[in-house]
């Protein structure tokens, strides 16, 4: 594998921002989804592909965990 597709799950903004910073310096990960709601990452997360998904757990009204739970259920082995 030469890059991991990478997806970004967070609530606020800033977050998002900092995390889609950061991730700029690895070249072996290619940001592949932005999700702010539970609909976008919903939307997202089988068309997608991510390999790696970046969760804010701590995220306003449960967001967070739902959002992993989401995740997992959406895994493909």
């Amino acid at each position: 594998m030469d890059t991991f597709n990478v997806m970004i799950v967070a609530d606020n903004g800033q977050s998002r921002k900092l995390l889609k910073d950061m991730l700029q310096f690895y070249s072996k990960m290619a940001l592949v989804g932005v999700a702010g709601t539970f609909e976008q990452l919903l939307e997202q997360i089988n068309t997608r592909d991510p390999h790696i998904v970046l969760v804010d757990i701590c995220a306003d009204n449960d967001f967070g965990i739902e959002a992993v739970k989401a995740c997992r259920n959406a895994i493909r082995i």
